[in-house]
């Protein structure tokens, strides 16, 4: 049985209509960088990761991680230099961690450190990245300089 053609007409316009309405609520997935990761699921939205490295497993991108060998998922630099403040040592050299001065930062030097930190008070020696405490970061930071010579 043929359909009139009047009615082949309204057919076709209702199709028509439902397709553009379709489109019209469709949410349109951003992908800013252009690396086929939906901005929503990409950890570095601003730059072409197609990979989504993320060697420390912060959530943060390889290439967009002020601090990518350390997990820190705020990403705070309070001093801006684009360094995050979770590996930001400001200008911390292996000789500073030779507390006695002998030329070595050894055992004498883990000693004395140990020392300042069970005395209470905050000796500025000690207090290698110069945020005022006496925290893990120093304690990175004296153990990372173990074994120099010749300071």
């Amino acid at each position: 049985m043929l359909v009139p053609k009047k009615l082949n007409f309204v057919c076709m316009v209702h199709v028509v209509i439902v397709i553009s309405m379709l489109f019209a609520t469709m949410v349109w997935a951003a992908d800013l960088d252009g690396d086929g990761i939906e901005d929503a699921w990409d950890n570095c939205p601003i730059h072409w990761n197609a990979d989504q490295m993320d060697m420390d497993a912060d959530g943060v991108g390889d290439l967009c991680d002020n601090c990518p060998g350390t997990p820190n998922s705020d990403q705070m630099d309070t001093d801006g230099d684009e360094v995050g403040d979770a590996c930001d040592f400001g200008d911390f050299v292996p000789c500073d961690a030779d507390l006695n001065g002998d030329g070595y930062v050894n055992l004498i030097d883990i000693g004395m450190f140990a020392g300042d930190y069970f005395s209470g008070t905050v000796p500025a020696r000690s207090d290698f990245d110069g945020d005022g405490y006496m925290t893990v970061l120093d304690v990175k930071l004296l153990a990372s300089a173990f074994g120099t010579a010749g300071c």
